[in-house]
C-alpha cells in the first residue's frame, strides 16, 4: 500500500460566510503565517528544535575557537587597502566570482575591525537560519511525517559542512548559498499550491542572488527546479502535468531564471579561459566524479570516521569507510527503487541522477582540470541538502512493506527519532578530527604572540618579510607577509618605515631587532672625523661593491648637532626621515634593481650631518646572526688522520679556513669591514603613530 502523502500546507478552507476583511486573508495567506508556522507545530518539530539548539552550541562553541587562514588575510588585507571599490568587489574570493562575498569581508573589516567573535556570530547565526529552512522545505514536501527528522539531521549535522562553516572564506560561499537556496525552493514550493505573483517573483530575486554568489549556484538553480517540479508531480501523478502546470503557470519566471543560469555558465568559462569546453582528459573527469561522488556519499552517513586532514577536508587511508557508507546510501536508494512503479519515485530517482551529472558537466566545461579538482568537494558539499530534498520527494510515494508496517514493534516515531541520533553520533568521530584541524591553533599562537608583541611596543616599526610556511602558503608570493596577516591585528603596526628601532617578527611571532647580515659597506669616507659630510647639495656615497636586485636592506650611522630632514635616493625611489641630534643610526628597506652608491642630501642651507656608516644588505633577526668567533659544526668534529702529528693542535678558531663563512667570524673591528651590522646602542627617539 502507498504511504499516505499529506500536503504540506493547510488546504483551502471554504465557508459561507466570511467576515474577516480582505487585507486579514491576504495576510493569512502568507509564507509564513501557511508555511513557517505550521512546520515548527507538533512533536517532531520540538524535537527538530532540540537538534537545532544542539547544533548551534556544537558549531557555535567550535567556531569560536578557530581562526583566520591563508585564504582570509588577502582579501581583508585588500578590503583595508583599497576600501569599496570595484576593483576590490570584482576581485576573486576562494578562487571564485562574488561580489556579495567580497562585500562581507569588507563589511567584517570596517564594520567589525576583523572580529572573529563577529564572524563567529555570523556563522552560527545562518547555520541556525539554515537548519530552520531545511525543516520547513521538508515540512512542505513531506507533510507531518516522521521521516522529516532523520533527512533533517543528514543536512544539519552532516560533517562535510564544518568547512563551510569555520573557514571565513568558505563560509560566506556556503551557508548564505544554503540559505537563498532553501528559501527560494520554499517559496516556489508554496506557489505552485497557491499562486501569487509577488512570492514567485520574491523567489527569482533570491535565486539571482544565489547566482551572484557561487560558482555551485547553477547546479543548485536546477536543482530548485527539480524539487518543485517533484512536489507537482506527487500531487498530479503525471510528470507532463506537473511540468505544464510549474512552468507553463509563469513562463517568463522561468525564462528569467534559465537566461541567469546561461549567464553565470558563461561568467565561469570566461573567469576561467583555460576551462571553457575542455576536460583535460578522462583522468580528470573521473577524478572529479569520484572526489564529488565520495564526498556526497560520506557526507550522508557522517564518514569517514578516521583518517587525517588535508586542506579542509578528511581522508581516510582505509577502504572500510567509504565501503559502509556507499552499503548505507544503497540501502536507502533500495528503499525507493522498490517503489519505482510510482511515478514521483521513478521521477525522484531520475533527478538524483539528473543532478549529479549536470553539476559534473558544469564543473568540468567551466574549470580547467586541476580546478574541477579542487571545487568538487565545495560542490558536493552545497549539492548535499537539493540531493536530501530529492529523496524527500521520492519519499512521498515510498511503499512501507506490509511486514514492517503490521510489525508490533515498528513505531514511525521511534524508528525516526532513533535514525536520527545515528545520525548525530555518527558525525561526532569525523568532527573531532576536522574541527581541531580547522581552528588553526598555528595561526592563533603566532598572531597571538604578535599583538602582545605590539602591545608591549605600540610605536614599533616593523620590516616586513614572509611568514612561517604553516601560517601562508609561500605560493601565494607577496601576499605571504606579515603585513598581510597582521590586517587581522587589533594594533597593526607601521611597517618599512626609516627607523632607529627597526624590528623583525620571527617564526613564532616574536619582535626582534634588525641587523644587516651579509652587507656591503660603503667605501672608504673622505672626510676624516666626519666621514661623509651630507649637506643641502647631494653627496654621493659609494659602495665597495655593486648590490644586487630585490629586497634590500640599508643602515645608516650618523651624528649632527643639527635637526632636519634628510633624503636618500636609489636609482628607484627616495626615502626621507628625520635626524636628530647625537650619535643615531637609521634602517630601512628598498627595493631595487641594483645600485652601487646612494645619493644623500639633508634640507638644511647651513647645518652637516657626519655619516660614519652605510651598509647595505639582507635584513635580519639579531638573534639569527651567527656569535663573532663562535666555532662552527666543522671545527668541533675531530677528523680522522692516516698519519700522526707532531704539530701541536690548535684552537679551533685559531685554525686557517678557505670557508667563505669564516671570513666573517673573524670580522675585525672595523665597520667598514664587517658584514653584519646592528643599529648604534644609542637608538633614535620612538616614533610616535600618528
Amino acid at each position: 500500500m502507498h504511504v499516505e502523502d499529506r500536503e504540506t500546507t493547510a488546504p483551502e478552507r471554504t465557508s459561507p460566510v466570511d467576515p474577516a476583511p480582505a487585507a486579514s486573508r491576504a495576510e493569512e495567506e502568507t509564507w509564513w503565517s501557511e508555511v513557517v508556522r505550521p512546520a515548527f507545530r507538533g512533536l517532531p518539530a520540538l524535537i527538530a528544535v532540540g537538534l537545532t539548539v544542539l547544533l548551534a552550541l556544537w558549531r557555535g562553541v567550535a567556531t569560536a575557537g578557530g581562526h583566520w587562514t591563508q585564504d582570509d588575510y588577502p582579501g581583508l588585507a585588500q578590503a583595508a587597502a583599497k576600501g569599496l571599490s570595484g576593483d576590490f568587489l570584482g576581485g576573486s574570493h576562494a578562487g571564485e566570482f562574488s561580489v556579495p562575498s567580497r562585500f562581507l569581508v569588507w563589511c567584517v573589516e570596517s564594520v567589525t575591525g576583523s572580529s572573529w567573535g563577529a564572524v563567529a556570530l555570523v556563522s552560527t547565526v545562518l547555520a541556525i537560519v539554515a537548519a530552520a529552512l531545511t525543516w520547513v522545505v521538508l515540512s512542505q514536501i513531506l507533510g507531518a511525517r516522521w521521516v522529516r527528522l532523520p533527512l533533517f539531521a543528514v543536512v544539519a549535522f552532516t560533517p562535510s559542512a564544518w568547512a563551510g562553516t569555520m573557514n571565513f572564506s568558505l563560509l560566506l560561499l556556503h551557508l548564505p548559498v544554503v540559505v537563498l537556496f532553501l528559501l527560494a525552493t520554499s517559496l516556489l514550493v508554496h506557489d505552485a499550491v497557491r499562486p501569487a505573483r509577488a512570492r514567485a517573483w520574491s523567489a527569482v530575486v533570491a535565486i539571482f542572488l544565489l547566482l551572484l554568489w557561487s560558482d555551485q549556484s547553477v547546479a543548485l538553480t536546477f536543482a530548485v527546479l527539480l524539487v518543485v517540479l517533484g512536489t507537482e508531480v506527487a500531487r498530479s501523478g503525471s510528470v507532463r502535468q506537473a511540468l505544464a502546470s510549474v512552468v507553463g503557470r509563469q513562463p517568463g519566471l522561468w525564462v528569467t531564471v534559465a537566461l541567469g543560469m546561461v549567464a553565470r555558465i558563461v561568467l565561469m568559462a570566461v573567469r576561467d579561459a583555460d576551462g571553457v569546453l575542455r576536460t583535460d582528459g578522462a583522468d580528470s573527469v573521473v577524478d572529479v566524479v569520484e572526489t564529488l561522488v565520495r564526498q556526497v556519499v560520506l557526507g550522508v552517513v557522517g564518514g569517514p570516521w578516521t583518517g587525517y586532514v588535508q586542506g579542509t577536508e578528511m581522508w581516510s587511508m582505509v577502504n572500510w569507510p567509504m565501503a559502509v557508507a556507499t552499503l548505507v546510501c544503497v540501502a536507502g536508494i533500495a528503499v525507493m527503487v522498490r517503489s519505482s512503479r510510482v511515478v514521483v519515485v521513478r521521477f525522484a530517482l531520475l533527478a538524483l541522477l539528473a543532478l549529479m551529472v549536470f553539476a559534473i558537466v558544469v564543473l568540468v566545461l567551466t574549470n580547467s582540470g586541476g580546478n574541477a579538482v579542487a571545487l568538487a568537494p565545495r560542490t558536493a558539499d552545497a549539492l548535499l541538502p537539493a540531493l536530501v530534498l530529492i529523496v524527500a520527494v521520492g519519499l512521498r510515494g515510498t511503499i512501507v512493506p506490509d511486514r514492517v508496517r503490521t510489525a508490533r514493534l515498528f513505531v514511525p516515531a521511534g524508528a525516526a527519532v532513533a535514525l536520527s541520533l545515528l545520525v548525530v553520533v555518527s558525525s561526532v568521530p569525523t568532527s573531532r578530527i576536522l574541527v581541531p584541524a580547522l581552528q588553526n591553533a598555528d595561526d592563533r599562537a603566532y598572531l597571538d604572540t604578535l599583538a602582545a608583541a605590539l602591545d608591549l611596543d605600540q610605536s614599533a616599526v616593523v620590516l616586513d618579510g614572509p611568514v612561517p610556511e604553516g601560517i601562508m602558503r609561500l605560493s601565494l608570493g607577496l601576499d605571504a607577509r606579515v603585513s598581510t596577516v597582521a590586517t587581522v591585528l587589533p594594533n597593526e603596526p607601521f611597517f618599512d618605515r626609516p627607523s632607529g628601532s627597526l624590528r623583525i617578527v620571527d617564526g613564532w611571532g616574536n619582535l626582534q631587532p634588525v641587523v644587516v647580515a651579509n652587507g656591503i659597506s660603503a667605501a672608504k669616507a673622505p672626510v676624516e672625523g666626519c666621514g661623509y659630510a651630507v649637506r643641502k647639495a647631494p653627496v654621493s656615497v659609494p659602495l665597495k661593491a655593486a648590490v644586487t636586485g630585490g629586497p634590500q636592506l640599508v643602515q645608516i650611522d650618523y651624528f649632527t648637532n643639527a635637526q632636519g630632514t634628510m633624503h636618500v635616493r636609489t636609482p628607484e625611489a627616495e626615502v626621507s626621515f628625520p635626524v636628530r641630534e647625537g650619535l643615531r643610526s637609521v634602517q630601512f628597506p628598498v627595493l631595487t634593481e641594483g645600485f652601487s652608491a646612494l645619493e644623500m642630501r639633508i634640507d638644511s642651507e647651513t647645518d652637516t650631518v657626519c655619516v660614519g656608516l652605510v651598509m647595505v644588505g639582507a635584513g635580519m633577526a639579531e638573534s639569527d646572526r651567527p656569535l663573532r668567533g663562535a666555532p662552527t659544526p666543522d671545527d668541533t668534529v675531530e677528523k680522522p688522520s692516516d698519519k700522526p702529528s707532531d704539530k701541536p693542535s690548535e684552537k679551533p678558531g685559531d685554525e686557517p679556513s678557505d670557508k667563505p663563512g669564516d671570513e666573517g667570524d673573524r670580522a675585525s673591528d672595523d665597520p667598514d669591514e664587517d658584514t653584519s651590522t646592528k643599529p648604534s646602542p644609542e637608538p633614535a627617539e620612538p616614533e610616535t603613530r600618528e
